[in-house]
């Protein structure tokens, strides 16, 4: 049940997991999950965290949602610098787009995004 899911994630939002696959593949679900927590996202069907509109929207909100998109939008650059951008400091709401040279961007693809204190895995 959808109102279920919704007060479970309120609470908790690695609930997500616990949900029908229709739920999980529900946009609005997950975006939901995403409030409590960007980590939700990995809980997300296939279908969701392999959309680029989806997770565009994903990104946008925090861009730590990247590392649960598919191998191939973690490549994209457009999504690859709107995460970056959804990371930055509260009040710097750009960046030199020119400082990421093509070599430096093509080189750091295969990075992950890691949360504070975390290593990131190559």
């Amino acid at each position: 049940d959808r109102n279920v899911v919704e007060t479970a994630i309120r609470q908790c939002a690695t609930s997500l997991m616990f949900a029908s696959e229709t739920l999980r593949g529900n946009i609005e679900v997950v975006l939901q999950a995403m409030e409590e927590d960007a980590h939700a996202f990995l809980w997300a069907t296939k279908a969701l965290r392999s959309s680029r509109e989806v997770v565009m929207e994903a990104v946008s909100r925090d861009g730590l949602a990247l590392q649960y998109a598919s191998a191939e939008l973690q490549q994209n650059r457009d999504l690859v610098l709107r995460a970056m951008r959804s990371l930055l400091p509260k009040g710097q709401d750009s960046f030199d787009q020119a400082v990421i040279a093509e070599e430096d961007f093509q080189a750091a693809l295969p990075c992950r995004i890691a949360c504070p204190g975390e290593v990131a895995p190559v």
